[in-house]
Parts: structure tokens; sequence; C-alpha cells
């Protein structure tokens, strides 16, 4: 996965967008989603962050089983013949990204969600949604499972609820925070990665159609 999204974002700095007259002295954000396979953005998200910051994650375990994770240093990323490096803010040229936007969610799934709570829904099709939530106690590594009725009265989402923002500790002009206020957003703060934003947050998500017939 470092090689997949590392592959379309090497091919945008390519393009040197932040030379252009309008784009000059703003800040320059490059948003990618994964496709690859079927149903692929539901594991692949922890792949991002690894390749982005060069930080990894070893998993200890407690006395009791539970699980949690402790930051290292990520080594660059073989795939087979071909070595990727990590750390991409810190490579030649990306001070100029201010910020990688992410999404696992912009799927019909998303749409068809959104669109059953905004009154469009249709009276025979049931829409069900599971994935997890993540869990915010510190170190914490599992995420904390959901499965919930889209029409309950007490469901709620919104259009930003899954987007991310990887701010680049590097960057020359720097996305202010603000600007995608709501989202989760990532930041490497004197060497530790930390995140702010609406919590829970939905890590991942699957939602089943029910068609209901006499």
């Amino acid at each position: 996965m470092p090689q997949k999204f590392g592959s379309p974002l090497r091919s945008k700095l390519k393009k040197r967008y932040w030379e252009r007259s309008d784009v000059s002295g703003h800040p320059f954000v490059i948003a990618i989603a994964d496709f690859h396979s079927p149903g692929s953005m539901i594991w692949s998200h922890t792949a991002l962050p690894l390749y982005l910051y060069g930080i990894g994650v070893d998993i200890w375990y407690g006395k009791d089983g539970s699980k949690h994770g402790v930051e290292r240093k990520a080594r660059e990323h073989v795939v087979g013949g071909k070595v990727v490096p990590t750390n991409f803010f810190g490579q030649a040229d990306t001070r100029h990204v201010s910020a990688i936007l992410f999404s696992n969610a912009g799927t019909m799934a998303k749409f068809n969600r959104m669109g059953v709570l905004a009154g469009f829904g249709d009276p025979d099709v049931k829409l069900r949604r599971k994935g997890g939530f993540n869990d915010p106690a510190p170190g914490a590594f599992d995420e904390i499972p959901f499965e919930m009725n889209i029409e309950d009265s007490d469901y709620a989402e919104r259009w930003a609820d899954e987007i991310e923002i990887y701010h680049n500790p590097d960057a020359a002009v720097p996305l202010h925070e603000e600007i995608f206020e709501g989202t989760t957003q990532f930041f490497l703060e004197e060497g530790e990665f930390v995140w702010r934003g609406p919590s829970p947050r939905v890590l991942y998500s699957s939602t089943m159609s029910v068609a209901l017939k006499d």
C-alpha cells in the first residue's frame, strides 16, 4: 500500500503545481483515495500515515490480552525487488505540499446514506451500516465495532465524517487547521504523531442494502 499511495503522489509532485501563478503562495493540498480492489478502502487507510510520516507502530500485549501501539520509526518499504522510500513529507520538493487529504468513504454507499438522511430514501429498501470506531484510550490499537440502522432516529452522519487531513510538518505554506474544521486532522508535533477532531470517528465501514419483499 505505501507503493500504491506513493506512486500517484510522486506523479503529482512532478507537475510542480506550486509554481503556477494561481497556486503560488497558497496552501497546496493533494487529495487521494484508494479503489485498487473491491473493498480495499476498508483496510488500506492505515498505510497512508506510515508512508507520509515514516512512523510505524509496534504492537504490545498486556497481561489481560489487550493490545496497544507504541510508535517507532519505519524503514523503507520493500515490494518484491522495488524499494519505496518512506517519509514522503521528508523527501525532495514535498515541502511544497501543505497536506494530504484522504477519505475512505467517497463511495456510492456514502451517497446512499446521506440521501436517506436527506429524506430521499425508499420505503422498500433498508440500509444497515457496520464498521469500526476509533478507541480514544491512549495507545489503543483495536477499533470499537459498531452496527447501525441508518433510519434510526438517533443516527447522524455528516459529509465530512470520514475526511482525514495529514499536515506536512515542514510545509512551505502551512494549511490552517480551521479551513477543514470538523474533519480529523493529523500532525507531527515534537516528533510525536497526534490527531485532533471529532471522536469517536469512523475508521471504516460497509453498508448493506436490504430490499424488502412480500
